[in-house]
């Protein structure tokens, strides 16, 4: 795993890490239920930047306080399962909406 956050972009990478691949959500809900899930493994890459607004927050009653940047993203997402299932997503998959954020609250608010 390989995180790394300055003031305005923020990158998280995984590499090759080990997964059951369940086929959609309800079989996941059900823990394989349906179909029995299999081994996989998934990479990663996450890289949020292009500032497009700030928001800080700061409310001691409420024990909370954080820094909260909207930013774009760009994610690229490889995945392969032990049928021979592989995907991949596109390089240039972009998000409609993406944030980065820094947050204390409840016992380490202080």
């Amino acid at each position: 795993m390989d995180e790394e956050v300055r003031d305005e972009d923020a990158r998280f990478r995984m590499e090759d890490l080990d997964l059951e691949d369940y086929f959609n959500i309800v079989n996941a809900l059900t823990d394989g239920a349906i179909t029995p899930e299999v081994e996989a493994t998934v990479s990663f890459d996450v890289r949020w930047d292009h500032l497009i607004r700030k928001h800080r927050v700061h409310n001691p009653d409420q024990q909370v306080e954080g820094r909260y940047l909207q930013t774009r993203a760009k994610i690229n997402w490889s995945g392969s399962n032990e049928n021979g299932d592989e995907f991949e997503s596109d390089k240039s998959t972009q998000t409609v909406f993406a944030a980065v954020a820094r947050e204390r609250n409840g016992r380490f608010f202080d």
